[in-house]
């Protein structure tokens, strides 16, 4: 038999859906006509030729065949059921859930990036440590070291990204039992600033996202009031820091 080249009128290019439930061979699409091939003479499934209606002939576009699916699954024995609910194709079996792609699982900030330097150094740096806000213990926390007074001082860690995160999370808060004034936390990505965000004396615990996509080195950087001649502990904490 002569391969037969035959212009499909109607058939838009785009999508190519052979339609199941009425075991007929149909084309879906948006644009433009298509060709198509009608070159497959005979399907051979396990040594048995089938007798395919005309509605399910074969055909080849663009360098791919298309066989009646239908016909196919039912020479393997397997059923097969459309569900035009959800878009799927049951081949064989059905399952009650379909695949879900594994979602990224948030690291904490201080595992995946602890700092590799900060300032000041030391403990009067920003260091981890165990805060309470609104009476709620928040572990590995983020918080300021003390300062030896005098007017705005500024404090900052900066951590090892290597453009390898797209989300920081976490909550920023005033620690209890500090001083209630005005405090701010910075996110720094490469040189600029990604966020910022300004806590009082009646500011909650609040929940923030960044987004840190392409970030290589970040920095971030508390900035408050100090008191001349005592210390004064910064008012502000970054608890519960993720990656993702």
């Amino acid at each position: 038999m002569n391969k037969t080249k035959e212009r499909a009128k109607g058939f838009i290019a785009g999508v190519l859906l052979m339609i199941l439930l009425s075991s007929s061979v149909a084309v879906l699409a948006n644009t433009a006509v298509l060709d198509v091939v009608f070159s497959v003479n005979h399907v051979v499934v396990n040594g048995n030729r089938l007798n395919l209606s005309e509605e399910e002939r074969p055909f080849t576009s663009g360098g791919r065949t298309f066989l009646p699916a239908r016909a196919i699954s039912e020479a393997l024995g397997q059923p097969v059921e459309w569900d035009g609910s959800t878009g799927t194709i049951y081949i064989g079996s059905r399952i009650t859930t379909l695949y879900v792609p594994p979602q990224p699982t948030p690291v904490p900030l201080l595992e995946a990036a602890s700092p590799f330097e900060q300032n000041p150094p030391g403990r009067t740096g920003l260091h981890e440590a165990t805060v309470h806000m609104l009476g709620q213990p928040y572990p590995m926390a983020i918080r300021s070291g003390s300062s030896m007074g005098g007017n705005t001082y500024t404090q900052w860690s900066q951590h090892n990204l290597n453009s390898q995160f797209t989300t920081l999370s976490g909550t920023i808060g005033r620690i209890d039992g500090t001083p209630a004034n005005t405090a701010s936390i910075s996110f720094i990505g490469d040189g600029r600033t990604l966020a910022t965000f300004t806590v009082d004396g009646n500011t909650m615990p609040t929940d923030i996202s960044v987004d840190v996509s392409g970030v290589s080195v970040l920095r971030i950087q508390m900035d408050g009031v100090g008191f001349f001649g005592i210390e004064a502990r910064i008012a502000i904490a970054f608890a519960n820091a993720t990656l993702e």
